[in-house]
């Protein structure tokens, strides 16, 4: 669900549920196997390109709301970004 083309066209961000629960994940956009980017038991999703192409944004309910989370491909861990108690949160770049 969701895909989203990198600013340079060489991979497709996509929520999936493939994992148990919905995960962002990342495939090239000429055919590969996909890769999970987010790895959480909670719920990730409407994962979009920050413009460099280097990170992502999306929705996480990883801490007890629906926030904004960032997060730079080449690190393995997420760093929040709002903290907002509302489900009205979407991550536009």
């Amino acid at each position: 669900m969701e895909p989203r083309w990198s600013p340079d066209g060489s991979r497709i961000l996509f929520t999936s549920g493939r994992s148990g629960n919905a995960d962002i994940w990342m495939v090239p956009s000429g055919g590969g196997a996909p890769i999970q980017v987010t790895k959480s038991p909670s719920g990730e999703e409407m994962g979009d390109w920050v413009p460099d192409g280097a990170s992502i944004v999306f929705v996480s309910d990883r801490s007890g709301n629906r926030d904004l989370w960032i997060k730079p491909l080449l690190r393995e861990t997420p760093i929040q970004l709002t903290y907002h108690p509302s489900d009205d949160v979407y991550p536009s770049v």
